[in-house]
This record gives C-alpha cells, sequence and structure tokens, in this order.
C-alpha cells in the first residue's frame, strides 16, 4: 500500500520495502544501520537503480524508488518472502531475521549478489573515498500485494492523519480520510457523533534512529499541538472518550478514559514514566 500512496503502480505484482543499508559484523553477530544511518542522496539512489535492475531482470524483480527516500522491489506474485520489519532488525540480531524464500526465488541468493553488485558500484566508492558509511547490503520487508476493495469499516468515522500509508489504507476502505489539523477537526459538527482514528507518526523516524533527543522534542511538540486540546475536547464535552494506543518494537501500550474518569480521577497517584518505558 506504501508503493501505491507513492505513486507506483503497485496494483501490479507484488512489492516489498527494499531498504539501504549497512550491515557489520561484530561479536554478538552481525549489526544492521538503516538508511537514514547512511543518509542517501537521491543522486545516489538513482544512481544504483540501473545496477540493480540489470542484475534481476531475469528473476522479474525491479527496484524503484519512492518518495522520501523509500526504496521498493517488485517481484512475482507468489514469490514475497517471509520477512522481518527494519525496526526488529535493529534491535534483534539481524543475521536470524534474513528473508526466508517461500517461492521459487532464492532469496538469500538474491541479498548476496545485491551486496555484491553494491560493493562494486562507483556510488561506493565515492562514499568510501569521502569518509562516509557505504551501503554494502538491502533490507527487504513489508511485502505483499494490495487487497482487494473491502467494505468501510463500521468502527470508524473518520481517519486523521498526515501519514502517507495511513491514508492509503483509510481511502482503500473507503473511509472518510481529513489532514485537518487539532483546531479543523475539533471544530467538525459530526465529530461528537462519530468515532474518529487519529494516527501520530511523528515520533516513528527519532524511535527508529535512536535519537532520544528528537523523540523528546517531537513529544512535546505533540502534546501543545495535539495532547493539551483532546484534553480540553474532554473537559468541554466535544470529546467523550479517548482510546491511546502506543506501539513500540515488541509491546503495545493501551490506555482509556472518559470524560468521567477525566472529571473525576483528579485523586489519582500519577505512576512514574519506567511503568510505561
Amino acid at each position: 500500500m506504501m508503493a501505491l500512496a507513492d505513486g507506483l503502480p503497485a496494483r501490479e505484482d507484488a512489492w516489498m520495502f527494499a531498504e539501504p543499508v549497512r550491515l557489520d559484523a561484530s561479536l554478538n553477530g552481525m549489526t544492521l544501520f538503516p538508511s537514514a544511518y547512511l543518509d542517501v542522496t537521491s543522486a545516489e539512489a538513482t544512481a544504483l537503480m540501473p545496477a540493480l535492475n540489470a542484475q534481476f531482470a531475469a528473476d522479474q524483480i525491479s527496484f524503484h524508488l519512492g518518495q522520501e527516500g523509500r526504496w521498493y522491489v517488485r517481484h512475482p506474485v507468489g514469490e514475497t518472502p517471509v520477512t522481518h520489519s527494519i525496526e526488529s532488525a535493529k534491535v534483534s540480531m539481524a543475521a536470524k531475521l534474513l528473508p526466508q524464500s517461500s517461492g521459487k526465488l532464492n532469496w538469500s541468493a538474491i541479498q548476496n549478489e545485491a551486496q555484491m553488485v553494491l560493493h562494486h558500484h562507483p556510488v561506493n566508492e565515492a562514499r568510501e573515498a569521502d569518509g562516509k558509511p557505504t551501503i554494502n547490503g538491502i533490507w527487504f520487508w513489508g511485502g505483499g500485494t494490495v487487497p482487494a476493495d473491502t467494505t468501510p469499516s463500521s468502527e470508524v468515522d473518520i481517519v486523521a492523519t498526515d501519514s502517507p500509508l495511513v491514508t492509503q489504507l483509510a481511502a482503500h476502505a473507503g473511509l472518510r480520510v481529513t489532514a485537518a489539523g487539532p483546531l479543523e477537526l475539533f471544530a467538525l459538527p459530526e465529530l461528537a457523533a462519530s468515532t474518529s482514528l487519529l494516527v501520530l507518526d511523528q515520533l516513528e523516524r527519532p524511535a527508529v534512529n535512536l535519537d532520544v533527543e528528537a523523540w523528546a522534542a517531537r513529544l512535546q511538540e505533540l502534546d501543545a499541538t495535539w495532547f493539551q486540546r483532546i484534553e480540553r475536547a474532554l473537559v468541554n464535552g466535544k470529546v467523550t472518550e479517548v482510546h491511546l494506543r502506543a506501539p513500540a518494537w515488541e509491546v503495545e501500550h493501551a490506555f482509556a478514559l472518559t470524560r468521567r474518569q477525566f472529571q473525576f480521577g483528579f485523586w489519582r497517584r500519577p505512576k512514574p514514566l519506567n511503568t510505561y518505558a
């Protein structure tokens, strides 16, 4: 769905993320550094695509560039391997999470061949000469095909988000999607009689990059922009109930708060931050 949101012909064949990474051997196995660490430029990505596509043309595999530096690989339906997310690979032993073939294509061999193409490419020679980390691997994950049209969910009336992936998923499901900010969203007259899904992904990138300072700054922005306004909406009755889900790599924290609980819950003692960390 993300490839479709990026304007690629994702309704044809199957697609996966193909993130450029650096894989380094260490005493604990293999350490993975994602594309955000490598800071791959659009010019470098554009230069690498033809070499990769020439290598895998016989396998009906092609690499494509999306928006915001995203890489994709297009492949035949039925050949999507079992994969693990880039987030999982960063916090686990990456060598144990390599793609496992589910069809005729040997994705372990494909990954090795891609490494060879990257190793000898002028882009990496230039990066090494400039003292930059080289791109020595591709991490395949998140594959599949665009699902058939679905019936709109009866549980959600409005989806509010800036995420292109969520926007595409919601639109595909026939749901109303808006990129409205809190002032516009809470001003909607139909909000009080509806169930809204608000997706905020501003913490995702700093979390993936383990950038604590940026994560804390984004959290403060979310508090000022959204959470304080949600609190006021609970006070004035514009919102009657809030469910918050905060996913992490291996766990998900869930909180629920009704207007009545909020009004009469002032006596509850707050829990320390490490309760949720």
